[in-house]
Parts: structure tokens; C-alpha cells; sequence
């Protein structure tokens, strides 16, 4: 498989979030939180599926110890000034060791952490000295103002847009992938999940956060699970970025079969929607759990 034009319809949302460095600063340590949690040390090389507005998330990823970051998108929303003005704001949060932004500020970012308190234990003074030396900022600052510099100074970014070649990373190559409300718009499910799983290395882990809501597409936040496909096409038009329709169940179940292995699954769950003699006829079998689950943080390990 060496095109994939199914990435065409998955990626290149405008987010409206990663605009923001101090949304990008609590997505990335909130990820890598968890992966913490999960008994990850600090990864090389990391890629992002839809990074959207800005590369800051994986900005953030090499500000913390990363050395590779893979952008994936399929337009380019985020551009050179962005990109610097959200680096320097992430240097300044991340030297003076603020806390992570939480609930209030960022009430539907996910995962909910017990604590806000910036990672010390993860990011020691001396990591993140190490990180953030005079010397891998300029090579980070020369290659977002030069394109076409993917690499210098032993710091890779490379933005792929568009996207629309699996070769763009070697297999087994990815320490850690990421995706924040991304994969609910992917039009081929498995071979997404078969990309990443093929990227990642042995034992490297996905993690991503997945918005099951309509998407404002109908008053209910689950009413895309009532509407007939005419009425579906008709209401999304000729958006891009329109949603699949796919619940978690579907979504874990792809994952086993490819050989994923689920480390964890955090629900939020809603029993404000569309009940169940309101489901189409064929998405009957989707269960309760299913029915009132609006997100979902997911990680799974190759």
C-alpha cells in the first residue's frame, strides 16, 4: 500500500485550539502524563496525526527531550510566524515550570488529571535543562523559518502536507503518536489504525483523545446516531472534516484485530442524549455504554 488517499478525508481540521501555546502545553503534558503512567519513558521520536492551527504540540514534545516530530495533516493551517510565536510562548511556560491548565480553563481537553502541578518527576530540572538548551531552540527556530530544513543539530520536524504517502515514516520507527480529537473524522478507520500500528515501534505506544459528539451537526450531542445516511450527507455536505459516525466499541474492536494491545480507556459519559428507540435500525446493536459515551481518552501499545 504505498497511497493512502483515505488520509484526504481525515485530517487537516482547523481546531481553533492549538492556536493557543498554553492549550498546546496542557495536551502535550497531559499525554505524556499518562504515557508516564503507563511505564513510558520520555520518547525521541514522536508523530502527530492532525495537528490542525499549529505544530505546538509537537513543539512541545521536542521542548521536553523529543528529537523527531512527524506532523500529518492535509492542509496546511499552521505556518512559519505561528509556529515561532507559539515555540517562544512554550519556552516561557515550560521554564518557569507552570502548572498544566486544567478543567476551567480547558473543561473539554481530556484526559482530567488528579493533579495540575507541573511534572517534576517526569521533567526534572536537569531534563529539562537538557531540552531546552540554547543550542536545540535555534536548531528548532531555524528549521520552522527555513521549510525546507526537516533537520539540524540532531532535531528532525517534518511537516507532511499534504499527506498522502505511508513511506513519509519508516516502520518501527515512532516512540509515541498522538492525536487529539482526530480519529472520529477518519473515513477509513482500519487503515489509519494499520498506518500508526505499522509506524510505531515495537512496544511504542498511541495515545489519542477521540470526540464521539455530533459535531454540532444535530441538537442532541449523539443525534448523528438517529439520522438516516441521505440525511447524514445532506446535513454534512461537502465537509471534510465531517465526523464518522463510529462508536468507541468500533474503534476498540479495529485495534485488537490489528494487534493493538489497550492499556487503558477513560470514558465521559453523557445521559443527556437521544435514547435508544431513537437509534437507526441498524445501529441497534450499539450498546449503552456506546450510547452515552461522548469522549474517550484511549492508549494502546504496539
Amino acid at each position: 500500500m504505498n497511497n493512502l488517499p483515505w488520509l484526504y478525508d481525515t485530517f487537516g481540521l482547523g481546531t481553533g485550539g492549538t492556536i493557543s501555546a498554553s492549550y498546546c502545553y496542557s495536551v502535550w503534558l497531559r499525554h505524556l502524563i499518562r504515557a508516564h503512567e503507563q511505564g513510558f519513558e520520555l520518547p525521541r521520536v514522536v508523530a502527530e496525526l492532525g495537528p490542525g492551527d499549529s505544530l505546538g504540540v509537537g513543539l512541545m514534545a521536542l521542548l521536553t527531550g523529543a528529537d523527531e516530530y512527524y506532523a500529518l495533516d492535509i492542509k496546511e493551517y499552521a505556518n512559519p510566524e505561528r509556529n515561532l510565536e507559539i515555540l517562544n510562548n512554550l519556552i516561557h511556560l515550560l521554564s518557569d515550570k507552570m502548572s498544566i491548565p486544567d478543567d476551567q480553563e480547558y473543561p473539554y481537553v481530556r484526559p482530567r488529571l488528579g493533579s495540575y502541578t507541573f511534572p517534576k518527576d517526569i521533567l526534572s530540572d536537569e531534563k529539562l535543562e537538557k531540552a531546552l538548551a540554547p543550542e536545540r531552540i535555534r536548531a528548532v527556530k531555524h528549521i520552522i523559518k527555513d521549510p525546507k530544513t526537516t533537520a539540524k543539530n540532531g532535531i528532525k520536524i517534518k511537516y507532511c502536507v499534504p499527506y498522502d504517502s505511508k513511506e513519509v515514516i519508516q516502520p518501527n520507527s515512532v516512540d509515541l503518536i498522538v492525536a487529539q480529537a482526530v480519529l472520529e473524522h477518519v473515513s477509513d478507520l482500519k487503515k489509519t489504525y494499520q498506518a500508526v500500528y505499522s509506524w510505531l515501534k515495537p512496544g511504542g505506544l498511541f495515545s489519542q483523545d477521540i470526540d464521539f459528539k455530533s459535531h454540532n451537526f444535530t441538537w442532541a450531542w449523539n443525534g448523528h446516531w438517529a439520522a438516516s445516511d441521505w440525511r447524514w450527507k445532506w446535513m454534512t455536505g461537502r465537509r471534510e472534516w465531517a465526523i464518522n459516525r463510529l462508536p468507541l466499541s468500533a474503534h476498540i474492536k479495529i485495534m485488537n484485530e490489528i494487534g493493538f494491545n489497550i492499556l487503558s480507556v477513560e470514558r465521559v459519559e453523557r445521559m443527556d442524549g437521544i435514547k435508544r428507540h431513537k437509534l437507526l435500525k441498524n445501529l441497534e446493536i450499539i450498546d449503552d455504554i456506546d450510547l452515552q459515551t461522548s469522549q474517550a481518552f484511549v492508549q494502546a501499545r504496539k
